[in-house]
């Protein structure tokens, strides 16, 4: 066999390597037995290199996104942690009925890798051409691995659909970060979740963001808007018992403010904005039991001052403000008495009176003003059974009718008249269980028609008519309090699922601002009153 004079030593095989393998015919080994040396030289090298690429790739992206995971998911609820970092504890013996939309079984890095993983599945089965791409063939039957340049290169060449779409879909997220104009938020990146300079402009991307806390945790209160954009929220319920202060809200510095306190503490009463701009509160209940006196708020002084008393003290009641600038309150609670007496409150003479009965007691129902001036209340409950049975008041006769009941009995659900006048329900409990199912009343036929459910099962959720037409539910309790949010399309009748609140919470308010946008305040979470509030964003772009 002819001898290898200088190819033989580690350093020409170096040599060999990154330079052509120029070797003269008489002088080198037969072809199979120099392939074999570079095979196991060369190639072991290389696919060790690719390995340690390939896990160092991984690494750097684990620590890129550890910012994200390590402060708070940077608000965004898709890099929430896994509860104890991968899976539930005492699932089979929890009696409480865990869904299983709340098992979270990975965190955010177990999800990494297992997407790390499964492209690494497919590249290694589905190679891009038939031969090796990383590789080309010596004169001499081995095989020469090529300078990852050349690879991605021929990428490029091959996959140039892919590389274009991924380019166009770059340089419209680059143009709307920077170049696109939001009211009051500036132009560029401002870090994860809106981090960026101390969380100043946290409420600048999209979906739900924290804003300013309340002064005092807070539920079973109320929230108003005023004629000024603001936010009024009063009384409620926390730890320290029965509230008789009210906070304002304002949107353009997202801060919150003590104004004048009500006369009385109170709690489960109702807050109705006037025509003439005011704030009127009725009934509730406290630690001296269930109150008949009512409130009228003053925004331009700050003040509450004592109106006429209802007729009946109650609580768990509804009130409407009629077409004619008149409150219409209806039903409720009294010690343990339910009612179906109705009154007037008129705020030209601050006086109430009496008005038509209602057929069946009840309390913690709906109430609903119909474009056609009818005022709808449905379900509830009473001392006989839960209800599903709806009513009809004219305020031209102030007299009550029977109309169409709903197909299931509901307490503390909700109602949202929508933009078509159609009345829609979402939904409660009967206290066996609770309903993910949804119902539409139509005035001009007087019937209900079930639609869409929701996602989720909740009770004791907000519901709101937004600018674009659509509904949002938030929160509420199914088994437990929710931090998930829902939007109802009412052309299609079918839910989404949008992003998560940052705080679980039922019992809480949700109000639509001036701007689109929706302000969620308190409400309670594992049994401690909150005073967090948080912002839902429609953007309007200018």
């Amino acid at each position: 066999m002819p001898l290898i004079k200088p190819l033989a030593s580690f350093e020409n095989l170096e040599r060999a390597q990154h330079n052509s393998l120029h070797i003269e015919a008489h002088e080198t080994m037969p072809p199979v037995e120099l392939s074999n040396v570079l095979k196991k030289t060369m190639g072991s090298n290389s696919v060790r290199s690719k390995r340690f690429r390939a896990l160092d790739t991984l690494r750097g992206l684990i620590v890129m996104l550890m910012i994200f995971v390590n402060y708070g998911g940077g608000g965004y609820w898709f890099f929430h942690h896994a509860a104890l970092s991968s899976s539930h504890l005492g699932l089979a013996t929890d009696d409480s009925g865990p869904g299983l939309e709340t098992v979270l079984l990975l965190g955010v890095l177990q999800r990494l890798a297992l997407c790390y993983l499964f492209t690494a599945i497919i590249v290694f089965f589905v190679p891009g051409t038939n031969d090796e791409p990383n590789t080309i063939h010596s004169a001499i039957g081995g095989k020469i691995y090529r300078h990852w340049r050349i690879d991605l290169f021929n990428s490029v060449l091959r996959f140039w659909l892919q590389w274009l779409c991924v380019l166009l879909i770059t340089i419209a997220w680059l143009l709307i970060t920077f170049l696109l104009n939001v009211p009051n938020c500036p132009k560029g990146y401002l870090g994860p979740g809106g981090k960026h300079e101390h969380g100043k402009y946290q409420n600048c991307t999209g979906d739900w963001s924290k804003t300013g806390d309340l002064n005092y945790a807070r539920r079973t209160h109320t929230a108003s808007v005023l004629a000024n954009g603001k936010v009024l929220v009063t009384g409620g319920l926390n730890n320290q018992g029965f509230l008789n202060s009210t906070e304002l809200y304002d949107p353009l510095t997202q801060t919150w403010t003590i104004t004048g306190s009500m006369n009385n503490k109170r709690a489960e009463h109702t807050a109705s904005v006037l025509a003439n701009g005011k704030v009127l509160v009725t009934g509730g209940l406290n630690n001296q039991g269930y109150l008949n006196s009512t409130e009228l708020y003053d925004p331009s002084t700050g003040v509450w001052t004592i109106t006429g008393s209802m007729s009946n003290a109650r609580a768990k009641h509804t009130a409407a403000v009629l077409m004619n600038g008149k409150v219409l309150v209806t039903g409720g609670l009294n010690n343990q008495d339910f009612l179906n007496s109705t009154e007037l409150y008129d705020p030209s003479t601050e006086i109430w009176t009496i008005t038509g009965s209602m057929t069946d007691t009840r309390a913690e129902h709906i109430i609903s003003v119909l474009t056609n001036g009818k005022v709808l209340v449905a379900g509830g409950y009473n001392s006989f059974d839960r209800l599903h049975s709806g009513e009809l008041y004219d305020s031209s006769t102030e007299t009550w009718t029977t109309t169409d009941s709903m197909n299931y009995t509901r307490i503390q659900f909700a109602a949202s008249v929508l933009i078509n006048g159609k009345v829609l329900v979402t939904g409660g409990s009967n206290y066996n269980f609770n309903r993910n199912s949804a119902e539409l009343y139509d005035p001009s036929n007087a019937t209900w028609a079930i639609t869409g459910s929701m996602n989720y099962p909740r009770w004791k959720h907000t519901s709101s008519v937004l600018n674009n037409g659509k509904i949002l539910v938030t929160g509420g309790f199914h088994h437990y309090p929710l931090d998930t949010a829902e939007l109802y399309d009412p052309s299609t009748e079918t839910w989404t699922i949008i992003d998560r609140m940052s705080n679980a919470r039922g019992d809480h308010t949700a109000s639509v601002l001036a701007n689109g946008n929706v302000l969620v305040t308190g409400g309670v979470y594992d049994g401690e009153p909150l005073n967090s509030t948080e912002l839902y964003k429609s953007f309007q772009i200018n």
